[in-house]
């Protein structure tokens, strides 16, 4: 069994950043007052460095809050605003996953005693009451940490009182542990909290004995089918430690690998491996790997890493999915996933997408590198022919990119050199794409044109000014429908921006020139452009001459023109 437990810990390391726990460590200070939710944990999100797992389905995001905090731990943070919620937490791979617990008692600011402020995932101070554990193996590897299978129940049995009965409760585990594996004492505290909660006035009487039943889950048996329709076990139990079908099968839960020669399906949770050659399901949760040539599915949560020839699903995921053609997790994701068509992730609260084609995230992702992206939130970098998001928080790095709620001007300025110009931004603040027009109506015969594209980034700070720093390039047709010949202009430029409306502007700077022609002006017998000024910083003519080998010799010469200055660049921006 260990040999599991250690490719399931090694796996989930890898997509692990150092030091997880400094977030745990760094103390701050909050003062919210009846702030939505979903703000109040973007805010934390940006001072802590963290991600939240949740779904808007499970978890009021909207239900206003209060918060006050002077000098103190993500966990105290924590633990204060979620005890006037339903809301309990647990870290999970570097996040903090929410889930909401209706049998949760909120606790109004400055209400409760302390042993009221419960939260998930931590012990508090316990009361006179002991806890009698029945059905759980006392060697085996989880005896501290149990996962039982979603729709399973846990029973209570509290102790009668005076002579009177106390009801039996039974409590959904799996929505208790949000499908993961949790501290079996925490589950505990919060189960004893919502006998007290409720039964305050007879539980105050005398001291109780609880007893909780667990399912015998025994953990030594092998399941061995050597067809589809006949299987073999040593015995009749719910969780196996190795199950091999020749074929195909089916197995109740594992906690060690399970092998199908053609395929696997494990009807409930999964600890440990998961290998076929053609297809892949769990019905439960996969905490571990799973293998397949073709196909891998869980229909629950997975914690470790899906591995598939061509495709992987999952409903959550914290890991690594890698597939040779496309990964999908359709409900929170936080973590890699890697396929050579595209990457699709419903409710993303963080992590990377790598795709030879397509990348959607709806939520939050840190990363998308791929030829086309597409992202609800961008809270990293992009890195695309072609980028979409609604907001961005980092940078979308390609051809042209189109923020919703990002940095889109359109500017018109005068050049003595380039004549009229229009330029159109595209993109977010720390980086976006310029699209550059000119047209030089001087010449009323023929006229100077040119057509380029930049990139540029945005510093600003809250007052009505900000400085845009560009790299442009422009090809200049002159005096031509078109030049053939290079006659490529290109400006370091400069400009500081002065607001004077929401979205108009003035803007002035200076531009560093750098002209590359190998223009050919037939009347003068001279190379270079005819736009450059005369007042030049710089001029430098290249020549190289090509002599072909023997037996015929062809002698080919290059001349190429360097032209500098420092021109002003002003105009509007709207």
């Amino acid at each position: 069994m260990r040999i599991f437990l250690i490719l399931f810990l090694s796996t989930f390391f890898l997509v692990q950043i150092a030091g997880q726990n400094a977030q745990f460590v760094k103390r701050a200070s909050f003062q919210f007052q009846d702030q939505p939710l979903e703000y109040v944990l973007e805010q934390l999100s940006d001072e802590f460095n963290i991600q939240f797992a949740y779904s808007k389905e499970i978890v009021d995001v909207d239900q206003l809050v209060s918060l006050s905090i002077n000098d103190e731990a993500l966990s105290e943070v924590l633990d204060q605003l979620f005890a006037q919620t339903k809301i309990v937490y647990a870290s999970i791979g570097g996040q903090i996953v929410l889930k909401t617990d209706e049998k949760k008692i909120p606790i109004p600011i400055g209400g409760g005693d302390e042993n009221d402020r419960l939260s998930s995932g931590r012990t508090h101070p316990k009361e006179d009451k002991t806890y009698k554990i029945e059905g759980m193996k006392t060697d085996s590897p989880l005896q501290k940490r149990r996962e039982l299978a979603k729709g399973e129940w846990i029973t209570l049995e509290p102790k009668a009182l005076d002579g009177g009965q106390m009801p039996s409760f039974e409590i959904d585990y799996s929505e208790l542990s949000f499908g993961k594996v949790v501290e079996l004492d925490a589950i505990l505290d919060t189960l004893w909290s919502n006998i007290r909660m409720e039964w305050e006035e007879k539980i105050n009487q005398a001291e109780q004995n609880i007893t909780i039943n667990l399912p015998n889950l025994d953990s030594t048996a092998v399941q061995i089918g050597l067809n589809p329709d006949v299987e073999l076990t040593t015995k009749e139990i719910e969780t196996k430690n190795v199950a091999f079908h020749l074929f195909w099968g089916k197995t109740p839960a594992i906690e060690g690998i399970a092998i199908g020669g053609l395929g696997s399906r494990v009807e409930r949770d999964i600890e440990g491996l998961q290998l076929s050659s053609l297809r892949n399901v769990v019905e439960g949760n996969l905490y571990g790997s799973q293998i397949s040539l073709l196909f891998n599915r869980v229909r629950g949560e997975v914690i470790g890493s899906q591995i598939g020839g061509l495709r992987n699903v999952a409903q959550r995921m914290v890991g690594v999915q890698a597939a040779g053609l496309s990964n999908k997790t359709k409900g929170s994701f936080g973590g890699v996933q890697i396929a050579s068509l595209s990457n699709r992730a419903n409710e993303a609260v963080g992590g990377s997408q790598f795709a030879g084609l397509y990348n959607r995230a709806k939520g939050k992702i840190n990363t998308q590198v791929g030829l086309i992206n597409h992202a609800d939130s961008l809270r990293g970098v992009q890195i695309g022919l072609i980028n979409f998001a609604n907001d961005v928080k980092g940078a979308p790095i390609g051809l042209i990119s189109f923020v919703k709620n990002g940095y889109n001007r359109m500017e018109l300025s005068y050049s003595p050199q380039l004549g009229y110009q229009m330029g159109i931004k595209l993109g977010a603040k720390g980086f976006y794409n310029i699209f550059q027009g000119t047209i030089d109506r001087s010449n009323k015969i023929i006229n100077n044109w040119g057509l380029g594209y930049g990139i540029g980034t945005y510093i600003s700070n809250e007052k009505r000014w900000g400085l845009n720093f560009e790299l442009l390039g422009i090809h200049v047709n002159e005096s031509e429908e078109w030049t053939t010949d290079l006659n490529l202009l290109t400006k370091l430029r400069m400009t500081l921006d002065l607001r004077l409306g929401k979205r108009f502007s003035l803007f002035v700077g200076p531009d560093m020139n750098l002209m590359i022609s190998r223009v050919f002006d037939a009347d003068t017998m001279t190379y270079g452009s005819s736009i450059a000024p005369e007042n030049l910083l710089y001029e430098y003519t290249n020549t190289v001459t090509n002599i072909s080998p023997l037996p015929i010799s062809v002698t080919t010469t290059t001349i190429t023109d360097f032209k500098g200055w420092i021109s002003l660049n002003a105009g509007i921006r709207f």
